[in-house]
């Protein structure tokens, strides 16, 4: 089936719900604890990459690489070992579906999901990349889930910056982009990183495809500022998704996923950021009416 043709993500007896991101920003852990909710499906392999691949150009990159890593890991497997293992066979079945096309369409995508009509009432997948869609790829989202519940969780700029430089740093040490404010400075105008920086397009951009009542955006630093705060969080999620909170895994809510390694951030360079990012958050505070003090 060509993706022009009319494909819809899931039954009417489910929530279908997609995290947009933003990168460094807290994803990982939202999408663990909502994993761990029994009514929950969610992507044994996390980041989809569809609609980005889709909507952006250099973003079929990612999905290429994606692509590749799947294959080598579904290569490695021990199949007399996994047939032998029902759940983790049905785990592997699932990448196989993922990574066995190059070039994956709408009626792909819905397939991903399809297996889980009769097992789970809430069903969904976050890619953070998706904050850098334009309207149109939110609108080809919209197309196939007229229900969509978006989540998006924002943090502190700077704060996103600095954490994506160390994880880059840490994965590229040939290319360090840690050691100089020209060099972090520099890494911030990558298109990709610049892209993920700009909160206010983003919401400008959901909001123009997605009634308020199916949007839900959050705060990193609302999430983590204790655990009741996470908690607290992490139920208003769990209301908008349709969820029964106190299914959640009880154990602490407010411990951070893939941490970047740790560095503190020279002042001097906190401020020139914190200027180089003032436009988008007058903005978004503007739009939404709060950002979190620790933004200003």
């Amino acid at each position: 089936m060509s993706s022009s043709e009319s494909v819809r993500v899931c039954g009417d007896h489910q929530t279908f719900f997609v995290g947009v991101g933003a990168a460094k920003s807290g994803t990982t852990w939202l999408g663990q604890q909502l994993a761990h909710h029994p009514d929950v499906w969610m992507p044994v392999d996390k980041e989809i990459h569809y609609f980005d691949a889709r909507h952006i150009a250099t973003a079929k990159f990612f999905r290429r690489r994606k692509y590749e890593r799947l294959v080598n890991q579904l290569t490695q497997h021990d199949w007399p070992k996994l047939s032998r293992n029902p759940d983790l066979m049905a785990e592997t079945q699932w990448l196989a579906r993922q990574a066995l096309v190059a070039d994956p369409d709408d009626q792909w995508y819905v397939d991903l999901f399809a297996h889980t009509a009769a097992t789970h009432r809430v069903v969904g997948e976050i890619t953070p990349a998706y904050a850098a869609l334009p309207k149109e790829g939110f609108a080809h989202i919209a197309s196939m889930a007229p229900e969509v519940k978006v989540l998006f969780i924002m943090r502190d700029p700077v704060e996103r910056l600095w954490s994506a430089a160390r994880y880059f740093s840490g994965n590229h040490p040939d290319e360090p982009v840690t050691g100089y404010l020209d060099h972090l400075l520099a890494f911030a105008d990558r298109a990709k990183i610049e892209a993920n920086s700009r909160y206010d397009s983003t919401v400008t951009n959901l909001k123009a495809v997605f009634p308020e009542n199916q949007l839900h955006i959050m705060f990193y630093e609302d999430c983590f500022a204790s655990a009741a705060a996470a908690e607290q969080q992490l139920g208003s999620v769990c209301k908008f998704l349709g969820l029964d909170a106190t299914k959640l895994d009880p154990a602490p809510k407010n411990r951070r996923i893939n941490p970047s390694p740790a560095a503190d951030l020279p002042e001097e360079w906190r401020e020139a950021l914190r200027r180089r990012y003032k436009p988008v958050v007058d903005d978004l505070e503007e739009t939404l009416g709060y950002v979190p003090p620790s933004w200003k």
